[in-house]
């Protein structure tokens, strides 16, 4: 399975915020060991992105990222297909007081009426995604986010 890993830490300037800078420089260094001494599918690729969104604004930065990544996430594809519910579920059972059924691990052990999907409902894939993307930043919260949100819709635009 192809892999992407996107850092979006701060790598900082010798007179700027580095406060980043060793966690990104570790990150580079694992994902770069993974790719050579185990010869993964491996795609990186390291975006400063406070440092690049100050240089070229919001816009920029996203035409920039999306440069950066638009050859790589197409090849993962996307999962596509539909869920629908064909029986009373675990919240139709708990609502009416009847303990749901317990369900194994193993796919031949499931009863009938119970799919991955889960009790009560069938799913059905049209398309299969092929890789995964691994978006990574020191907060976890508004670059991670942002990557992530610009990722999965790119595979969905035509370029």
């Amino acid at each position: 399975v192809p892999v992407l890993f996107v850092s979006l830490l701060r790598k900082g300037t010798p007179n700027q915020d580095r406060s980043e800078a060793k966690l990104a420089s570790a990150f580079d260094y694992m994902a770069n060991a993974l790719r050579k001494e185990h010869n993964l599918p491996l795609d990186y690729v390291a975006i400063d992105w406070h440092e690049m969104d100050k240089q070229l604004g919001s816009c920029g930065i996203v035409e920039a990222y999306w440069q950066a990544i638009k050859g790589l996430l197409p090849k993962h594809g996307f999962a596509l297909g539909e869920m629908r519910k064909t029986d009373q579920d675990h919240y139709d059972l708990a609502r009416a007081g009847v303990e749901p059924p317990q369900t194994s691990a193993a796919a031949s052990a499931l009863p009938r009426q119970v799919s991955w999907a889960g009790l009560g409902w069938q799913c059905k894939w049209f398309r299969q995604q092929r890789g995964v993307a691994r978006y990574n930043c020191a907060d976890s919260l508004d670059r991670t986010n942002v990557g992530s949100f610009y990722g999965a819709t790119q595979p969905g635009i035509p370029w």
